[in-house]
């Protein structure tokens, strides 16, 4: 299956993690308002709420399509890729190794066949 999902080229996490980016208090205050206007508009469902079901470990969150990914970080797309460095990448893993839900997938980490960067042309 092909995913697409936002993370930082350092730590290879995601921009709802505080430690995505090291010593970056600017980044931290950003995360969470971020974190604090998904977590109660009911649309930005966390993997249990969204039928996957609690992950952990070398699972990650995604998604099926870019359009899904452009969706959910919507008005937050440049402050992610262009104020702090986190890149676009899709993803090559084996459909036993993905769970999806209504909004998102997760995909096991440890089972990435293929990864590119994508380059974002922002919307004039």
């Amino acid at each position: 299956m092909i995913c697409y999902r936002v993370e930082h080229p350092q730590s290879q996490l995601g921009p709802y993690q505080v430690n995505a980016i090291d010593n970056n208090l600017e980044w931290a205050a950003e995360c969470g308002r971020m974190r604090g206007c998904h977590s109660t508009d009911g649309y930005h469902r966390g993997p249990q709420d969204d039928e996957i079901g609690p992950i952990e470990g070398s699972w990650k969150c995604a998604f099926k399509s870019m359009r899904e990914l452009e969706d959910w970080f919507e008005g937050w797309l440049k402050t992610l890729l262009i104020d702090y460095g986190f890149n676009i990448i899709t993803l090559e893993v084996p459909d036993q190794y993905v769970k999806k839900g209504k909004r998102q997938i997760c995909y096991d980490s440890n089972h990435i066949q293929k990864s590119y960067v994508i380059h974002y042309d922002f919307p004039e």
